[in-house]
């Protein structure tokens, strides 16, 4: 069964008349919209009210139980913070602007590995005295 929702009537032809000139008759959009949204409503809770829940061929049916994954207790309101400057020769030397990335390559702690948005990737060895890197790869040109 279609059911088509009919929202405008205009009294002239389309093409010939203009949205100024074009005698829209309100009441009946009202009530053409009005149908419209209730006829699909009305469609939408029989559809789903007709679905049977059926398991699904993959995935879970349910969340399995983890007693081992829970959050931390909330901190106190009265904790305090405090940061520690560390590296703090590494870019003395050869200042770096515009830093976005700081990472350690999986498994190797022995040295961290930076980016900055200007397209230079470099490393430094992870040592508290360390004073330079060492470039890796330099986009920064635009080549």
């Amino acid at each position: 069964m279609k059911y088509k929702c009919k929202l405008a009537v205009f009294r002239k032809p389309w093409p010939r008349a203009s949205l100024d000139s074009a005698e829209i008759d309100i009441v009946t959009i009202e009530r053409a919209l009005r149908t419209c949204v209730a006829t699909s409503l009305l469609w939408l809770a029989l559809a789903s009210a007709s679905v049977a829940q059926v398991p699904a061929p993959f995935g879970l049916d349910e969340r399995p139980s983890n007693t081992t994954c829970v959050a931390w207790d909330r901190p106190s309101p009265g904790a305090s913070v405090s940061f520690q400057r560390v590296f703090n020769q590494v870019f003395s030397n050869q200042p770096v602007s515009n830093l976005t990335v700081l990472i350690q390559a999986p498994g190797d702690p022995t040295e961290w590995w930076f980016a900055t948005r200007d397209g230079l990737i470099g490393r430094f060895e992870n040592r508290p005295d360390v004073d330079t890197w060492t470039q890796v790869l330099d986009h920064r040109s635009g080549t």
